[in-house]
């Protein structure tokens, strides 16, 4: 598969944490604010934002607002934060995207151990 690489014009606000999928496998779901839906895995992690891989292309635009659940697989916790895009990148098989949460994640949840 021909990752896209992530863009570097867009410097994280905090630290981000990527997620070993093999160990932490968190899917994700975001559905823009128009109705659409598109599944793949979060990337990576930190209060203020996510990054979210898709093995897919997508039809996503920056700025776009929308909700993110994110579930975790083995443990079945789910958490749904309000989300802007704030970049794309596509491959030829695949999308990446990264968001920012409409306010930081609170502790107390299943993503405190990626924190």
């Amino acid at each position: 598969m021909n990752a896209p690489s992530e863009p570097t014009d867009f410097p994280p606000r905090s630290k981000r944490q990527l997620l070993p999928s093999a160990i932490a496998r968190v899917d994700a779901t975001f559905t823009s604010s128009d109705g659409i839906s598109i599944r793949g895995r979060l990337w990576d992690i930190s209060p203020a934002g996510a990054g979210i891989q898709f093995n897919q292309t997508v039809s996503i635009a920056e700025n776009t607002l929308g909700s993110l659940v994110l579930h975790h697989s083995y443990s079945h916790a789910e958490l749904t934060l309000e989300a802007e895009v704030c970049w794309v990148a596509k491959g030829s098989a695949s999308s990446l995207i990264g968001t920012v949460f409409s306010s930081t994640i609170k502790p107390g949840t299943f993503l405190d151990a990626y924190f």
